[in-house]
């Protein structure tokens, strides 16, 4: 059986994590590294092998995909990217059907670059606060037109309208982003000491998000090309070329600040289907798109 005596706020000794628990049957799986903050960092072994775009073979280590959970008898079930067919369920189903876990109503969360679905809401929320509580980060879920954080659906916004003229938390995240960029970007250029690594830690850290909400982010920019602008900078590449990829033509920022004016100044057809798309996208992701229009044409004035 795999161990880790972890020193944290959340220890995990013996495969328990705050109040849940490996079952004993499986532990032998799975090889934990830290708690949920770094369950990307996990390993179990392939079981089924039921997903084919992964190239693991059965009884060889894997990286998590999935973990499941079952918040009543507080179990989590780590599943392997191999293993993650119909949202890892059908491990879950084979693990059941040979009484190596207990039945129950397990929910599963997507741990890595992506989104999630809750699919059963009251079940979500709980599994999500425990997630919160024990050091997850806060990903983001899918629930009917609306993307949301974790700790959104947790406070109880899900079902609740988004007040016009403010941000949803992603939106806001990705405009504090550009924000502290612009604001780095001027300092570069302009000061006697350039900030390069903060710029460049800056420009990783949008990479970073930008891959996680590769989903639902209006606009589709390749985090290689971002990752590739921050080495770029402290390797003493032109700072202005290096930031293309941010404030150039067909940048992040300017990619999305065109469609934020597309859907502000349409005048035609509201029904026209790239509209009424390019209108759902940039509400869903930043709550309003409006809002989100004021604080780019901010930004472009640093």
């Amino acid at each position: 059986m795999f161990k880790t005596l972890v020193v944290s706020k959340y220890k995990i000794i013996s495969g328990n994590i705050g109040h849940f628990k490996i079952p004993p049957k499986i532990a032998k799986n799975v090889k934990i590294d830290g708690d949920f903050s770094n369950a990307k960092n996990w390993k179990v072994k392939v079981i089924l092998g039921n997903n084919a775009n992964d190239s693991k073979e059965i009884g060889t280590l894997d990286e998590v995909g999935y973990v499941g959970f079952e918040p009543k008898k507080g179990l989590l079930i780590p599943i392997a990217r191999k293993d993650e067919h119909r949202t890892g369920h059908d491990l879950l189903w084979h693990y059941m059907d040979h009484g190596l876990i207990p039945k129950g109503e397990y929910d599963t969360i997507w741990i890595l670059a992506g989104q999630n679905y809750a699919y059963n809401e009251k079940n979500a929320k709980e599994v999500y606060k425990r997630w919160l509580e024990l050091g997850g980060p806060n990903l983001r879920v899918e629930l009917g037109t609306k993307y949301m954080s974790f700790q959104d659906l947790v406070d109880g916004k899900a079902g609740v309208e988004h007040p016009r003229g403010t941000l949803a938390s992603f939106g806001k995240e990705l405009i504090n982003h550009l924000e502290k960029l612009a604001v780095l970007y001027k300092k570069a250029v302009t000061g006697p000491r350039p900030p390069l690594k903060k710029l460049s830690d800056e420009i990783s850290n949008l990479a970073d998000f930008m891959e996680s909400h590769f989903l639902s982010c209006p606009v589709n920019i390749k985090t290689e090309d971002l990752q590739k602008a921050a080495s770029n900078i402290l390797s003493g590449k032109k700072i202005d070329d290096a930031m293309k990829v941010i404030f150039g033509f067909d940048g992040v920022k300017n990619e999305i600040h065109k469609k934020l004016k597309f859907v502000d100044e349409y005048k035609g057809d509201p029904e026209d289907l790239k509209y009424r798309w390019a209108k759902e996208e940039l509400d869903k992701f930043f709550g309003d798109s409006k809002a989100a229009l004021d604080e780019f044409n901010r930004i472009s004035s640093i």
